[in-house]
């Protein structure tokens, strides 16, 4: 029995020893995630990841005042109807870029200006013989472009045009489709001045079919926009129709696209 409760006293004593050696493991443990929480619960300070700048696109050079007389004299000797009219040298710089498949902006960008100073002259579709003094007229549809071409087969006059849009309209109580045909025509009648129609007002109008006509107008976009007529620009119309005699040969034709090598395309349908 002595050695029994010997040997009881001495477990109870290790059990005693151990919960007291394990006390302040518990603490730490009760410590470090008291901490933790801590931590936690503390709003923390996110760092912002440095997002890449957008690249900008250059801002296109603006030609110098004696550029832009550079580029107007060469127009000019190339045969763009060139006014004292404000908008005369936009739209000559519209019929350039339709003439040689650049983008129709009505500015000319430093690019423009070194294909400008390398420019020749273009060529007429056809080579006729006319009368001197005599002169006859090319209108590409595809490019939007019309020519005046003297009895030498040189081009004297290029001008950007609008020609129909090929929509539907109503007009008079009829639907149409506002197209201008291809075709070889002739000058058939002209209005001095202002000449009012169903669709509108037509400046200095030359008739070559039935009702349609080159007329001045206020609009001419680089796009083919009318309801048929070939749409030139108001500078250029008195003279135009001070140069149209009756019976003066229209072609009307679609030029094919432009091929590598040969921006304006080829001339014939």
């Amino acid at each position: 029995m002595k050695y029994f409760s010997s040997r009881v006293r001495a477990f109870s004593g290790s059990l005693i020893l151990c919960a007291v050696m394990a006390l302040p493991a518990c603490a730490a443990t009760s410590f470090a995630q008291a901490s933790l929480a801590q931590q936690a619960s503390r709003p923390r300070k996110v760092s912002a990841v440095p997002q890449p700048k957008a690249r900008t696109k250059p801002k296109p050079k603006i030609l110098s005042v004696g550029e832009i007389k550079e580029a107007k004299e060469k127009l000019q000797e190339l045969g763009y109807w060139l006014t004292k009219d404000a908008d005369s040298y936009r739209q000559a710089v519209v019929a350039f870029q339709k003439v040689n498949a650049l983008k129709r902006t009505g500015k000319l960008t430093y690019q423009d200006l070194e294909i400008l100073r390398n420019a020749q002259p273009p060529s007429p579709k056809e080579t006729k013989n006319l009368e001197e003094g005599k002169i006859r007229v090319e209108i590409d549809l595809r490019r939007q472009i019309l020519f005046v071409i003297n009895h030498e087969n040189q081009i004297t006059r290029i001008l950007t045009i609008s020609s129909g849009n090929d929509k539907e309209f109503k007009s008079e109580g009829f639907l149409r489709d506002a197209i201008t045909p291809p075709g070889r025509f002739n000058v058939y009648n002209k209005i001095k001045g202002w000449r009012k129609s169903a669709l509108g007002l037509l400046y200095y109008p030359n008739y070559f079919l039935s009702g349609l006509a080159i007329h001045g107008s206020k609009f001419v976009p680089p796009y083919p926009d009318s309801h048929g007529c070939i749409r030139i620009p108001m500078f250029a119309a008195e003279e135009f129709y001070q140069m149209m005699v009756m019976g003066t040969e229209i072609l009307v034709y679609v030029s094919r696209p432009p091929e590598e090598g040969n921006p304006a395309g080829s001339q014939t349908e």
